[in-house]
């Protein structure tokens, strides 16, 4: 197994979740939860439209605001909406968001309008585990890291074919494609776009601050600073000894750096080190 995967039984059903959305939702126009065609670029620009460019500065929380801004949208956009809160939720472990509490957002918004297909129960099952603590921005900017999920799948959609299936198959096509889409206040999310849907290439680091401190500590591992940080990154989980696993474990920065400091491992929304 990659070092980069999370060697839990339990991440098994996130990752086979996540690559059926890339495979399904990304490099063809299907479905996330059911046989029917996939949700459209109309439909992305229409949660633009309503969501991203309309935010709700209220004080109610996500699931009331979201209710009143895209309840009225067609049925695809609103099932469009579900799919993506199911990935934004996948990459969060339980004592973060619980597995029930997952199924009653995916659940809420789906049920804003009649006609929408069910979550599968195999999907259902993968929101129990999750596979890091993503931090306090996860849940506080949900708005911000949904938004941004929006606007990843947009730029897909507006990709001639062949260019759509690099992104699903080539880590590259996804970083290149996440280059294009502001980040702003939403990199919990890219940084976890990028592990869930390469896995063996990517590592589950979601925090700026960690990633920054891992560089620092394998500078010798990361190699060339031109190169983008996402593969600098792949670089460092090449070179550590095939024994490692990442490990989720929350730390403060100066732990982290002292971790990294020692050679031995890092701490994405966690930490590196040896198995056994």
């Amino acid at each position: 197994m990659p070092i980069t995967r999370m060697p839990y039984p339990s991440a098994e059903p996130v990752y086979r979740a996540a690559s059926r959305w890339r495979e399904r939702c990304l490099g063809q126009d299907l479905s996330f939860f059911g046989e029917r065609s996939g949700s459209t670029l109309a439909d992305a620009e229409t949660l633009i439209r309503d969501f991203v460019q309309q935010p709700d500065l209220g004080k109610d929380d996500f699931l009331t605001k979201l209710r009143g801004q895209i309840s009225h949208c067609p049925t695809s956009a609103v099932q469009l909406a579900a799919e993506l809160l199911y990935v934004h939720l996948l990459i969060a472990r339980a004592d973060v968001v619980s597995g029930p509490r997952k199924r009653q957002i995916v659940q809420e918004v789906l049920d804003f309008t009649p006609g929408t297909a069910p979550l599968p129960d195999d999907l259902s099952g993968a929101l129990d585990a999750g596979l890091v603590r993503p931090g306090q921005a996860f849940n506080s900017g949900r708005w911000r890291q949904f938004g941004y999920l929006i606007e990843v799948f947009a730029a897909a959609r507006r990709l001639p074919d062949p260019k759509r299936r690099r992104v699903a198959q080539d880590p590259r096509g996804l970083v290149d494609l996440l280059d294009t889409v502001d980040g702003q206040g939403a990199l919990i999310q890219r940084h976890a776009l990028e592990h869930l849907l390469f896995p063996d290439v990517f590592p589950p680091v979601v925090s700026r601050e960690h990633r920054s401190l891992i560089l620092a500590a394998w500078p010798q591992l990361a190699g060339e600073a031109d190169v983008a940080e996402p593969f600098q990154l792949a670089r460092v989980s090449d070179g550590l000894p095939p024994n490692t696993a990442w490990v989720d474990e929350a730390s403060s920065a100066s732990t982290a750096a002292r971790t990294y400091g020692s050679g031995t491992s890092p701490t994405p929304g966690g930490r590196a080190g040896p198995l056994g």
